[in-house]
């Protein structure tokens, strides 16, 4: 990498800095002078080493009043150490949202008096009447299992001025076998089959159900944090769904995160430096039973290798202990928020917490075979306490989970993969969809980081935390991403782009993003305007895309009335019905709906004489020709023209 183009990428790998991210958030911090301190937190150098967590960021924000020891200790109550602290303060009214991964809980109901502490002190400054909240992201069956292999969820006796909400969102197994029905079905599609089918149908409505899911908790998260409540947010080991709705929910509160830059550095900070796994996730270290040559005629699809000493569970992870489904596939036991309680209700199977921990046991064994003697342990456990070496020793050694020969999710090597962040992003094209005016970015934006993410090309998104990309020395070897992007910032811009304020998301009119899933295999023609959302852009017509790359160029127009013969031949085959009277009338309508834009258009003047010469052009070839395409003296014309002012580009409008 020569100088010049290290000094270019520079500015991508330095785009995040948590000092001056917090500092935007109000949060100051005096290390000489506690006094001149402005706010209730501080930045922490604890686990600037990478020893405290080896997943989590080098600089921490944590509450004031807290030690550096106590997060040491508190550290070891939660699963891979990943402790309670802050991801965003929200500056109008000073609440937080937090995030961490799952406590230590087992069957015996283990308990830390500083992580109790910790989340208290997160906690603090709330006004009387206020209850914060513990999101719990899993069903709450999930979080229940999870106390066999001595993990688990809050005990609510425990955390003070709290109550819990679990979101039902289902693991990365789940969404991962819901993806590759959705890719089963559009390879259907493509070699042939229609994309109306039932197998269609039913994929995309699971996966627009499980973005509903997401979208739905990051909702419940905004509207906690208006109310004045703070939140803290974990799954199981708080890297996916955790990074999943604590984005979102920044998303939808800070309108600095819907331009360009906030948006690259909410990405940094949330699922880089907070640990996303993307190397693992996105399978970037190759993958055995995906290098195979198969005749295209078969199934090319990715295959799943059954381990012969585990059976295979026909759904998600937990086999036999799999929520009821609705009809249409739908986890019944998804209810949002639900409120903390000594039992599971009969919907999750049965499971009374007040039974007695031998029947608990018996329970589990049976759920998960092959751990009879991880149990055993457990229960020959005494109760932990902080700092007892018995709280690490109660995750079964969680922390080499990935590294058993056996697997209940499947072949060992496919096991741990799943397209989370691509989900987040589809989840960031539905709400954009709903207020396309509130985001600096456009959808091809959105569509770009989804490619690049599993591109390879740039070192952003290689590597499983941020202790492993130093160790890579990714910023010296490889270009950044953010960089790229920056650079051709022109190219991402909406046009219609006016800085909003909060942004409540909804779970209506959530629908598949197909310019993404389905961009090679629905001809433009075939789009509906009902799929088109108001103020999105439609890529789809070929018209409109020709148009936009002129206006992403710079010679600007330049080469336009060729791209508008091509636009008008092209559609005028595929949509004889839709007709004008005169060829020159929509020529005439659109140098109308042109005339407003062309004088802020850069070289407008040209575009606009050579788009009238191209519709004389057009007018004069027809006559010459006999009117080979005329009915009736009505000569058919392409649909974005007979549209006009209402169908013009985004670049245009």
């Amino acid at each position: 990498m020569n100088a010049e183009a290290q000094n270019q990428n520079e500015n991508g790998w330095n785009l995040y800095n948590a000092y001056n991210e917090f500092r935007r958030m109000g949060i100051e911090f005096d290390y000489f002078d506690k006094e001149k301190t402005r706010t209730k937190w501080r930045f922490s150098l604890v686990n600037q080493n990478f020893e405290v967590c080896p997943t989590y960021p080098d600089v921490l924000v944590v509450p004031a009043n807290i030690s550096d020891t106590t997060l040491i200790h508190a550290s070891k109550y939660r699963s891979k150490k990943r402790l309670p602290v802050l991801s965003y303060l929200y500056k109008p009214n000073n609440v937080s949202i937090s995030r961490s991964s799952q406590p230590l809980v087992g069957l015996k109901q283990a308990r830390s008096v500083q992580d109790e502490k910790l989340v208290e002190s997160i906690f603090e400054g709330c006004e009387s009447s206020v209850t914060n909240v513990i999101v719990d992201a899993r069903p709450t069956t999930n979080a229940v299992v999870n106390r066999a292999v001595g993990a688990g969820s809050e005990n609510m006796n425990h955390y003070k001025k709290c109550r819990k909400a679990y979101l039902g969102i289902d693991n990365i197994h789940v969404m991962r076998s819901s993806a590759n029905k959705l890719a089963e079905a559009i390879k259907d599609a493509f070699n042939g089959g229609s994309i109306s089918s039932t197998k269609m149908h039913n994929a995309q409505s699971e996966w627009v159900g499980h973005l509903s899911d997401i979208i739905q908790g990051a909702n419940e998260i905004v509207c906690s944090v208006l109310k004045g409540e703070h939140v803290l947010v974990h799954c199981s080991d708080g890297w996916d769904r955790t990074a999943q709705l604590t984005s979102l929910a920044q998303l939808c509160l800070d309108p600095y995160y819907r331009t360009i830059e906030g948006f690259l550095i909410l990405i940094e900070k949330e699922w880089v430096r907070f640990g996303h796994q993307f190397s693992l996730r996105n399978g970037h270290i190759g993958i055995e039973s995906r290098f195979t040559v198969s005749n295209s005629s078969q199934n090319i699809t990715m295959k799943k290798t059954a381990t012969p000493e585990v059976q295979q569970p026909k759904k998600g992870i937990l086999g036999s202990l799999e929520s009821p489904k609705s009809k249409n596939g739908r986890d019944l036991n998804s209810s949002r928020m639900n409120s903390t309680s000594t039992q599971v209700s009969s919907e999750a199977g049965q499971i009374d917490l007040g039974s007695t921990s031998v029947a608990f046991g018996r329970f589990a064994t049976k759920t998960f075979k092959g751990m009879q003697s991880r149990l055993a342990a457990a229960f020959n456990t005494t109760a932990a306490t902080l700092g007892d070496a018995d709280v690490t020793n109660a995750t079964f050694e969680l922390e080499n989970r990935q590294q058993s020969n056996k697997s209940m999710f499947g072949s060992k090597d496919n096991s741990e993969t799943c397209m989370v962040f691509g989900q987040f992003l589809d989840c960031v094209y539905q709400i954009r969809k709903e207020s396309p005016k509130e985001f600096e970015f456009n959808v091809e934006f959105l569509k770009e980081l989804n490619i690049q993410t599993n591109s390879c090309r740039f070192g952003t998104f290689l590597g499983n935390n941020y202790r492993e990309k130093i160790g890579l020395k990714l910023a010296e070897n490889t270009p950044s991403l953010y960089n790229y992007l920056l650079r051709n910032k022109r190219k991402y811009v909406n046009v219609n782009y006016e800085k909003g304020n909060v942004i409540i998301p909804k779970t209506q009119g959530i629908s598949l993003w197909s310019s993404y899933y389905l961009n090679y295999l629905i001809p433009p023609s075939t789009i509906k305007k009902g799929d088109i959302k108001a103020g999105e852009a439609k890529e789809k017509v070929f018209f409109e895309e020709t148009a936009a790359k002129e206006a992403n160029s710079t010679g600007f127009g330049e080469d336009f009335g060729s791209k508008v013969n091509i636009g008008y031949e092209g559609v005028a085959e595929t949509e004889p019905n839709e007709k004008v009277e005169n060829l020159l009338e929509a020529g005439n309508a659109m140098e109308d709906g042109l005339e407003k834009s062309v004088n802020s258009v850069e070289r407008g003047d040209t575009l606009h004489r050579k788009f009238v010469e191209s519709v004389s052009e057009l007018q004069t070839k027809e006559k010459e020709t006999g009117g080979s395409n005329i009915e009736n003296g009505v000569i058919v014309s392409d649909r974005v023209l007979s549209g006009a002012v209402g169908e013009l580009p985004n670049p245009w409008v």
